[in-house]
């Protein structure tokens, strides 16, 4: 990573204790497709076109490289050594950490596909991304489909559940106070069109 930290806001939905996407820049999109440039990026794509990917959410990474708008791409040399991804736009990166430029009308769609009827339960969470979160992010991508949640939300436990995560958020949980950012946010603009109440200042 280029700081020794970044910083991404999440749109969590608090019923199912899962990230719904977490908003991102360039330089977090950089580090995740910066993975890819380790050995196991060749591995990884042998893996992938033998239908082999495994479990994982890496190959989510992969696809992304492979199906990501040239727009968005860096495309000289010396973009190259600056970064993976233009920094014009804001990314989406999902909670199998899938890149996507983000937009209203692909937020909305992300909400409707993973069928978030309740907006009420949409928070914001704001997170820090250090060396070992970092870390964290490549460890859980080799077992995890749900790799932001399970990095950056607590573990929901129930009496008479073997469950990792559960329905309902804890009370002590951080994730159900908002946090927010000086700049208006492109999360903020998708609560606001979707009619979602603000739940901080």
């Amino acid at each position: 990573m280029a700081s020794s930290t970044i910083k991404l806001k999440l749109l969590v939905d608090a019923k199912s204790n899962k990230v719904v996407y977490a908003e991102a820049k360039k330089d977090f999109v950089d580090f995740l497709f910066g993975l890819l440039e380790l050995p196991i990026g060749t591995v990884l794509s042998l893996l992938v076109n033998r239908g082999k990917s495994g479990p994982g959410s890496l190959a989510k990474i992969h696809a992304s490289v492979k199906t990501l708008d040239v727009r968005y791409s860096s495309s000289s040399r010396k973009d190259v050594v600056e970064g993976h991804v233009k920094g014009v736009v804001t990314y989406m990166v999902m909670d199998d950490l899938t890149v996507k430029p983000m937009s209203t009308i692909s937020s909305i769609s992300i909400l409707n596909t993973m069928w978030v009827k309740d907006f009420g339960s949409l928070v914001e969470k704001n997170v820090v991304v250090d060396m070992n979160k970092g870390l964290e992010l490549l460890k859980v991508s080799f077992e995890s489909t749900t790799v932001v949640s399970d990095v950056f939300l607590p573990a929901v436990e129930f009496p008479s559940t073997s469950s990792k995560r559960g329905r309902f958020p804890s009370t002590s949980s951080k994730r159900g106070r908002e946090l927010t950012e000086e700049d208006p946010s492109t999360i903020d603009s998708i609560k606001f069109k979707a009619g979602i109440k603000r739940t901080g200042p």
